[in-house]
């Protein structure tokens, strides 16, 4: 996706393989058509929207953005957050937005739209815990994780390299919090 001459073209370009929220497969290709949207709703790249309307809010001063060759900011993988960055957005999200990000959508994106396994379903780009133990968790590539679990008022934020593994290293950190 990344590497064809138009990315928005090449996801919209993929086979419907089936209705969607009936099974879950994660794709990169929405979270790039996204950032598409975002830079095109707002008139402005994609980092710089960010950085002024979340980041800055947050207090997030040092993050990195990878590009495609086209120039523009990779939506599905590129940003590169501090543990203190990632966790500050955890805690946006454990408070509700605070007025950057309006509190319904922090509910819309928390809830379950399409089930992966046993207690562990989809939200909106989030992963939703529906045990016992209610959290949500962002989950990257390399062993990226954020978790927020609001009935504890936790935020874990874990960042890694494992790119392109398993990353069981920062899977054992968060079941080893949740399983606390």
């Amino acid at each position: 996706m990344e590497l064809a001459p138009d990315r928005y073209r090449y996801v919209l370009e993929r086979p419907v393989i089936e209705e969607a929220g009936k099974r879950w497969l994660y794709c990169g290709g929405a979270s790039a058509l996204i950032g598409g949207i975002i830079a095109r709703g707002t008139g402005r790249p994609l980092e710089e929207y960010a950085a002024t309307a979340l980041f800055g809010p947050l207090g997030i001063t040092e993050f990195q953005w990878s590009k495609g060759d086209d120039g523009l900011a990779m939506a599905a993988a590129g940003v590169r957050l501090r543990p203190i960055g990632l966790a500050a957005i955890g805690q946006l999200v454990l408070d509700g937005g605070r007025g950057i990000v309006p509190g319904d959508w922090i509910k819309e994106l928390s809830r379950p739209r399409v089930r992966i396994d046993d207690g562990f379903e989809y939200g909106y780009q989030w992963y939703v815990g529906t045990g016992a133990r209610r959290w949500v968790q962002g989950i990257g590539n390399g062993g990226q994780r954020l978790l927020v679990a609001p009935g504890e008022e936790l935020v874990v934020a874990v960042t890694a390299g494992e790119y392109d593994q398993d990353a069981a290293s920062a899977a054992a950190i968060v079941e080893a919090v949740l399983g606390a």
